[in-house]
């Protein structure tokens, strides 16, 4: 719906784009500076029924690598970082956001859906899950972006985000798009 797509992209992009804009003046004045915006691999590959926070991160990611061309003569880097799958509660909360958020009762999607958002998250927060890392790589990243000579434009943090990067780069739309769709909704409509 509108609002959550309005809602997604007030906290993801202009919520960060304003905080950003604070720094700039800084940092052009002093003749360097880091910014370090935290995106996703959703932001560069897509899923299904994750339409409003795919493409809140899109604009992030478009916004990280205009910042970094236009402020790159000044001496500020631009980097993003794209955690991926983390050990902690937010995909627990992103299914509850979602489940108040969607109008699903007459989607063609409603049985994906109501189990999607029913079922236990499960997949992301077990300590033991090996597509998932902990808080603290994605601070080794975001450390490495401000500390670093030459700061890197992009850190994918865990597996599946470094997937979603060489996805995004190499594979054509259209097979990621049956990959993904495969994956995702499977066979459940016609």
């Amino acid at each position: 719906s509108r609002s959550a797509m309005s809602k997604q992209f007030e906290t993801n992009v202009f919520g960060m784009l304003d905080f950003t804009n604070r720094f700039i003046p800084v940092f052009r004045a002093q003749g360097a500076g880091r910014i370090v915006l935290l995106s996703s691999v959703l932001g560069r590959v897509v899923i299904p029924f994750m339409g409003a926070y795919c493409a809140s991160k899109f604009a992030v990611e478009a916004m990280g690598d205009v910042l970094r061309l236009e402020l790159g003569l000044a001496g500020i880097s631009v980097s993003i970082v794209e955690p991926g799958p983390i050990r902690t509660n937010f995909r627990r909360r992103v299914v509850s956001e979602a489940a108040r958020g969607l109008e699903v009762k007459d989607s063609v999607f409603a049985a994906h859906y109501a189990k999607e958002l029913t079922e236990p998250v499960r997949t992301y927060s077990r300590p033991t899950d090996v597509f998932t890392k902990p808080p603290e790589a994605v601070a080794e990243r975001i450390l490495h972006a401000l500390e670093s000579r030459r700061p890197r434009t992009r850190y994918p943090v865990t597996g599946a985000a470094w997937f979603g990067d060489i996805a995004a780069r190499f594979l054509p739309a259209r097979l990621r798009d049956r990959i993904l769709r495969s994956k995702v909704i499977g066979k459940e409509v016609g």
